[in-house]
């Protein structure tokens, strides 16, 4: 039965409807290949900028298998350029990074990250909020990171489980760098978002949460995403959509693509990856692991 909210919701002027924004999956996305020669002749200066602030210790221990001058770079691009913006981006992700212990979570399992020492429906209950998982290789090698926003996230639920909204970011946070080690530090991921279930009223009281994930992989994860796949957008997620591009930067708002119908966004992902991978969650054949988690170790 259609409730007197999703009723309201769906009576929004038609300016809020976001048709398709297709991105083409055959354009190279990867930073490495989009760094310009105005950024890597800036690599030195930044360099000297972050040896004067004794940060190489730090940078020698985070970056693992990737090379400082792709680390530096992706930085620079990440702040079109600019020498002292990228200098202050990184010193405050480092600040992050060794506050949270971030190197520690690669070694770690989604039961380490939910089960261990917690409330024993905790893994359950974060599970049925926000399936998620990595669900393979992309035809270019890159992983896919799935996402599908039930509209059930709820922050007092976890609190009741002893659980806080800081230390969801940071099992976000194990996944991203998870995957970071999957792709042996270098290169780039795809995501998709399924938002099928989600109305109007749903939308906004994850806006928080959205925002939260959005910042995390910006600020901490700059140049990783090379394309991010909305589907199943529904018929108010303008309204929502104008709101996230607020947080966003051009150039990646550049890497969105938002499909509102399966007719149109299974052809756009068929050109992506193989549509066996999708999970039942959005229509597909495959199943999400959580036991062992498709990101343990």
């Amino acid at each position: 039965m259609t409730t007197a909210q999703e009723k309201e919701d769906v009576n929004v002027n038609e300016e809020d409807f976001v048709e398709d924004i297709v991105i083409d999956p055959s354009i190279d996305q990867s930073f490495e290949n989009h760094v310009n020669d105005a950024i890597r002749s800036k690599v030195p200066q930044f360099l000297e900028m972050v040896k004067t602030a004794d940060l190489i210790p730090t940078l020698e221990k985070i970056r693992c298998t990737e090379s400082m001058e792709a680390l530096l770079q992706r930085f620079l691009k990440a702040r079109s350029g600019d020498v002292n913006l990228a200098f202050k981006f990184l010193k405050e992700d480092c600040e992050w990074r060794e506050a949270n212990q971030i190197l520690s979570l690669r070694t770690k399992s989604m039961d380490d990250m939910l089960v261990a020492g917690r409330n024993p429906i905790l893994k359950e209950t974060i599970v049925s909020m926000i399936p998620q998982g990595c669900l393979g290789r992309d035809k270019q090698g890159r992983p896919i990171l799935y996402r599908k926003v039930t509209g059930n996230m709820n922050v007092q639920k976890l609190a009741e489980l002893g659980y806080s909204v800081e230390e969801f970011l940071i099992y976000q946070a194990w996944m991203l760098e998870r995957t970071v080690a999957m792709m042996n530090d270098k290169g780039q991921w795809i995501s998709i978002m399924d938002l099928g279930e989600l109305n109007l009223t749903k939308m906004m009281g994850n806006l928080n949460i959205v925002k939260a994930f959005t910042a995390l992989a910006k600020n901490h994860f700059p140049e990783r995403l090379a394309h991010n796949i909305i589907i199943n957008a529904p018929t108010v997620f303008g309204i929502v959509w104008r709101a996230v591009q607020v947080w966003l930067d051009k150039e990646t708002q550049k890497k969105v693509s938002i499909f509102s119908s399966p007719k149109n966004w299974k052809p756009a992902l068929e050109k992506e990856m193989d549509l066996n991978l999708l999970p039942t969650e959005s229509g597909g054949p495959a199943h999400l692991s959580y036991s062992p988690s498709s990101f343990d170790p």
